[in-house]
This record gives C-alpha cells, sequence and structure tokens, in this order.
C-alpha cells in the first residue's frame, strides 16, 4: 500500500530523519517507536504532505494508488483538546471532513454516518451530545471524537500520533484495543506512532524503532520482542524490569489518615498509613482525585478527618506553626516545566527553599548542598546558570525532585512525575527513586495511573474506586 524509500527530512543545516525506509502492506498495523525528538511525527506529517513549509525533502513516499488526504488517509494528532476546536460542537467537528469530501451526500445520511461512527468507536453517549463542546468532555472522551473524526470518511489508511499519551493505564488499553478492532472491521491500514513500546506491541504486525532520525531497528513484533538487536531497543523492553533486591527495612508509622475526606474529589472517609522508609502507591482512573488528596495531605487544600504525621495532628494547625512541618513534606509535581519558574535560573530554584527554611546557612554552605544535591541526581553542575526553557523534559524533573530532597524530607509526594517523560526516561527517574530511597530515610506517595511503573518502585498499592 505504502513505501517510504530513502526519506530524509532536514530544516536547514539539522537533519531530523535519516534516510528513513519502510513498506506498509493493505490491513496492516505498523508501530513507529522511539523517544521525542526521534522523527516519527514528522515522518508521519511527511506521508500525510503535512510538513512545514521550511523543511526540505528527498527521497520518496510512494502510494499503490493516488490517495487524498482527509479522505483516503487521515491523521490522529497526538493532543485531543488541541486538536479540536473549542468554538465548534462535536457534531460540527465529525461531519466536518464529510461534507467536505462528500458534498453530495445528503444530511439525512450524514446524521447516520455520524451516529455510527460514533457508535464504532465505542462513544454512543455522544450521540446525546453532539451540541456540547470539546471542553466538557473527559481526556477519554475527546481521544474518541477525534478518532471518530479521523474515521469517518472511512480511510483506508489511519496514521495515529501518540493516541494514548493523555489516557490513564485503563483508557490506554482500551483505546489500543479499539483501533485493532477497528482495523480489522474496516480493512484498515494503521500506522500507529508511540514511545511506549509494549503497548505497541500489543496490536502491531511489525514495528521499527527510531533514534536520532534514524531506523535502528525493525521486523515482525514477536522477533524483536523476543531477540532483539539493538541496545536502544533492548533499553526500551527492559525499562520496567524489577531488579530482584533484599526487602527493604520498613519503620514504624509516618503518617496517618483517619476519616479523611477531600472538600474537592471523591475521597471520603480515608483510613491510611505510610511507614518510614515506605514506598506506597496511590492509583485510580482519571478525576477520582488522586491529586486532590495529595495537596490534601500538605494542607495545600482544605480537607476533613486528622492527618498525623510522626504523631501530631496537622489539621487545625496555622501557617505559624504548619511552617516547620513544610521542609519535611514534599511534593514533586505533575509537569515538571510549568512547577518550575520560568524566571529563575536552576541555581535560584534549588536555592529558594533553603533561603526560606534554612535561614542559618552561609552561602558556602547552602552551595555545598546544592553541589551535593545535583550530584544525587546526576547533573552536572554547569546546570546551575540555565533556565528550565534550556533543559529536557528528564533533566526538568530531575531539577524538581532535587529542589525537594535538597530540604532532607521526610515524605516525598510524587504526582504522575513520569507521564510526561519519554518511555526510555522514565526508567531512568524510576531508578533515581529507588537509588535515592535506598540511601536516605524517606518514604514515597506515588500517584499514578501505569500499572509498570508501581510494580517498580512501590511497595505497597492503594486504589481509589
Amino acid at each position: 500500500m505504502l513505501n517510504v524509500d530513502g526519506l530524509t527530512i532536514s530544516f536547514g543545516q539539522k537533519i531530523v530523519v535519516d534516510h528513513l525506509s519502510f513498506n506498509l502492506q493493505k490491513r496492516e498495523i505498523l508501530g513507529i517507536i522511539g523517544e521525542s525528538g526521534s522523527g516519527k511525527t514528522l515522518t508521519g506529517l511527511s506521508v500525510m504532505n503535512l510538513l512545514p513549509h521550511n523543511a526540505h525533502t528527498t527521497g520518496s513516499v510512494h502510494f499503490d494508488r493516488p490517495m487524498k488526504r482527509g479522505k483516503d488517509m487521515s491523521l490522529m494528532f497526538q493532543e485531543p483538546m488541541s486538536a479540536l476546536n473549542p468554538l465548534m460542537t462535536i457534531g460540527q467537528q465529525i461531519l466536518e471532513p464529510l461534507s467536505y469530501h462528500y458534498a453530495d451526500l445528503d444530511q439525512t445520511t450524514q446524521i447516520n454516518r455520524l451516529h455510527t461512527i460514533l457508535k464504532d468507536v465505542s462513544f454512543e453517549e455522544g450521540i446525546d451530545r453532539l451540541n456540547d463542546y470539546p471542553h466538557q468532555f473527559s481526556g477519554g472522551q475527546r481521544q474518541r471524537i477525534c478518532l471518530a473524526m479521523s474515521l469517518i470518511t472511512r480511510p483506508q489508511l489511519l496514521i495515529a500520533d501518540e493516541p494514548t499519551t493523555a489516557l490513564d493505564a485503563h483508557h490506554q488499553h482500551d483505546m489500543i484495543q479499539l483501533l485493532k478492532k477497528l482495523a480489522i472491521e474496516k480493512n484498515m491500514s494503521v500506522i500507529l506512532i508511540s514511545h511506549h513500546i509494549r503497548l505497541v506491541c500489543e496490536i502491531c504486525h511489525r514495528f521499527l524503532v527510531m533514534l536520532n532520525g534514524q531506523c535502528v531497528e525493525s521486523g515482525p513484533t514477536d522477533t524483536i520482542m523476543n531477540h532483539p538487536q539493538h541496545p536502544y531497543t533492548q533499553r526500551l523492553l527492559n525499562v520496567f524490569k524489577k531488579d530482584p533486591s533484599p526487602h527493604k527495612k520498613i519503620g514504624g508509622s509516618l503518617l496517618e489518615l483517619k476519616n479523611f475526606s477531600t472538600h474537592y474529589g471523591k475521597v471520603h472517609d480515608l483510613n491510611m498509613t505510610v511507614y518510614h522508609g515506605e514506598a506506597v502507591g496511590l492509583m485510580g482512573p482519571s478525576g477520582i482525585g488522586k491529586t486532590t488528596l495529595a495537596q490534601s495531605i500538605l494542607r495545600l487544600m482544605p480537607s476533613g478527618g486528622d492527618i498525623l504525621f510522626k504523631g501530631i495532628n496537622l489539621q487545625g494547625l496555622n501557617f505559624k506553626k504548619m511552617r516547620p512541618f513544610r521542609p519535611l513534606m514534599q511534593m514533586i509535581f505533575q509537569d515538571p516545566l510549568s512547577s518550575l519558574n520560568p524566571r529563575f535560573s536552576i541555581q535560584e530554584s534549588l536555592e529558594e527553599g533553603l533561603l526560606i527554611h534554612f535561614k542559618n546557612l552561609s552561602q558556602s554552605e547552602r552551595q555545598t548542598k546544592i553541589d551535593t544535591i545535583l550530584e544525587q541526581v546526576l547533573l552536572p553542575k554547569d546546570i546551575l546558570n540555565r533556565y528550565p526553557y534550556d533543559l529536557s523534559g528528564g533533566q526538568r524533573q530531575r531539577i524538581c525532585i532535587a529542589r525537594a530532597l535538597i530540604l532532607n524530607p521526610l515524605l516525598l509526594i510524587l504526582d504522575e512525575p513520569t507521564s510526561s517523560l519519554d518511555y526510555s526516561v522514565q526508567g531512568d527517574i524510576l531508578n533515581l527513586l529507588k537509588d535515592i530511597q535506598s540511601k536516605n530515610d524517606i518514604s514515597y506517595i506515588f500517584i499514578s495511573h501505569d500499572q509498570n511503573a508501581v510494580d517498580v518502585l512501590c511497595d505497597r498499592v492503594i486504589h481509589l474506586i
């Protein structure tokens, strides 16, 4: 159906896709795996002839017959909220490609096609919400709306660019299986672009692995999964492999929640204990209240019930009395870029907490602590003069971890600390957290929707339903 031969994409002197070749058969699901910047999305855009005007290409993208963009081939974009027009109803947006490519269809036929495609993508409730706008839907619902938009013209080729990134583990699996089901039912070919190798392997017949714009390995899924040849592929497959280690020494109670309820969200009458040196996983579907619970534990949001930290009830403490506990209970937020002050250098970000909570330290003592913590999170000292936007996602997350650890906390709450990172970088951060916990008397509450990550890091798991 499709043959890509020697595709090279460059912007000025920078080559972002380097002599890439692959083919796609009819009714085949092909995976393209790689981290951010490897050229996956640009490859998909090139197939669709949607590259920016300043991109220079060589090589060829050849179909077995003429293919019209939006009609015979469709692209499902990565972020559904950005891909949907906030000023148009979902009914208008799903029908738009059908109206454009099949203008001769009468309105009744179009509406029937719309209802059918919503049922096909397992979003029957959307039939009664055609006049609603994108912001009124959940992330999983928006993703299904985007899928319906892509499929309403009944294309022969669907390119799905990171279709599960914004979803929790349950919805990720549902979306992947839905793509497989639709590909079979509609005799459709699919190119599935992702950084999540094990998710892609659930449905792809073949896949290729990209690194720095080049294909480093390709072949049938079973062959690569059982006998990966390239070190990068091997690393991806071992990201969440749990190393056998001696059982950790768990101490007495550090944090106790008694009859605890959040004022926002769905957490009510929760009883929970976290012990010294323990890592507790906190899981549950999106919207259940995991982040609200975490912020309520730190008294960043109002709550009911008791919060016993080292035997002291924190509920009711005023700002002044709460302040000594602040450095002992730290939180690492989900998005590292938005949680760092863009106007602060890395030096200023790391030093801020010391200036507030350890005012007696001299400048040289503060610098020693900063240098030590950078070494602990495996970052070079020359990063101190840089700013958050200069760093990669993994580096920013390490800075957020360092900023919390520099205050010597006893409890560290991690809110989806790996969700915005590439698959391989996720493994690096998890290994770093394991190493930090083994060297420090610190407890974790690890919020995640990724069962693999929880299995690697946590001693036990609490599920919110």
